[in-house]
């Protein structure tokens, strides 16, 4: 046994102090203590029992400080501690640890056989600091207005470490919103549920390609022209749509290099590209057409931007996405291509 006076004035607990004390079961912290080295309680194997010890006015929790001391099952930490280290290293019986919202930095300290539960008072500081925690089972981040010293919480298991994030009901996150997330209308596109405080997104339903893009055809006859086609999936329009509470528009669009101003996109209302005769756009049977025609040997190196448009208006504005064959390099707004490129492809 080792008894240290409740009206102590010690401040120091060295490192290794009482390392491999094998029969020590319980230990009196005094208030006063404001540091406790390396090592000081480590294979203390029958160590249940740490009184005070969440008084005291240490600010690190040092490495080793509780290893080994498999007796050890529940701890609250001091309100002082900023930094805790890998003080917990196969603590196999330990299940829960009382983490005050002062902590700002844990290392990987929640080792050993067992599962170890950690609660983290929150505060509105950055929770993230248990996401090196990497043999954590589970911990619960109570908001510090909704924690009270007296009860017990259980550890819930869930993914800790997510900044800002009030993550203690159940294992849910705060308040969640559905999102929808579009890399591309020629790819699938994601409905994520995200989580409005930490923006953790978890994808529920995945809506099919919104068009596919059937390519490019050319003709050599008398009045030589292109054709570009695409598929339209109405029924991943309508989900999305729904799922995104906007509402799409889209047609196909060309655009000469050449003239490049207000009648740079044109396609239903038939303008013109630079030196081009005619251009039409049909709608038929889920597929939309675009036919560019009267090409003369003069301008069929003439460069053209060919693809899809895509207006999606939601509640407070409208965005324009544009999809072509080829995918534009970053920063590019059009990809060019002529129509003798395309013969030369198709040729290839």
């Amino acid at each position: 046994s080792f008894t240290i006076n409740p009206t102590s004035q010690l401040t120091t607990i060295g490192a290794h102090a009482f390392d491999d004390c094998r029969k020590l079961p319980s230990i009196y912290i005094p208030s006063t203590v404001t540091s406790i080295g390396k090592n000081a309680f480590t294979k203390n194997y029958i160590l249940a029992t740490v009184e005070n010890f969440e008084n005291c006015q240490i600010t690190t929790l040092e490495d080793g400080t509780f290893s080994y001391a498999s007796a050890l099952k529940t701890l609250k930490l001091p309100r002082t501690v900023t930094t805790i280290g890998a003080a917990f290293a196969d603590n196999n019986n330990l299940t829960l640890v009382y983490i005050p919202d002062t902590v700002t930095s844990i290392a990987d300290t929640f080792t050993g056989g067992k599962p170890i539960n950690a609660v983290y008072i929150y505060t509105g500081t950055d929770a993230s600091v248990l996401s090196t925690c990497t043999k954590l089972a589970g911990a619960n981040i109570i908001p510090a207005s909704e924690y009270v010293d007296t009860n017990t919480y259980t550890g819930i298991n869930l993914v800790v470490g997510y900044s800002n994030c009030i993550a203690y009901n159940n294992g849910v996150h705060a308040d969640t919103i559905v999102d929808t997330v579009v890399n591309s209308y020629l790819e699938s596109i994601k409905v994520v549920s995200k989580c409005v405080e930490c923006g953790i997104s978890e994808c529920t339903e995945e809506i099919s390609p919104i068009f596919t893009c059937l390519g490019y055809s050319v003709s050599e006859n008398g009045a030589a022209g292109i054709t570009l086609g695409y598929r339209i999936n109405v029924d991943s329009i309508a989900r999305y749509e729904e799922t995104s509470k906007t509402e799409m528009k889209f047609g196909l669009f060309a655009v000469s290099q050449a003239k490049l101003g207000e009648n740079d996109v044109f396609g239903e209302d038939g303008e013109k590209a630079n030196g081009v005769v005619s251009v039409e756009m049909t709608v038929l049977n889920e597929a939309m057409e675009l036919k560019i025609v009267g090409f003369t040997d003069a301008i069929r190196s003439s460069k053209l931007a060919m693809g899809a448009y895509v207006a999606v208006t939601s509640a407070d504005e409208t965005e324009y996405s544009y999809l072509q064959a080829d995918a534009p390099n970053e920063g590019e707004k059009y990809c060019f291509i002529s129509y003798n490129e395309i013969i030369d492809n198709l040729n290839q």
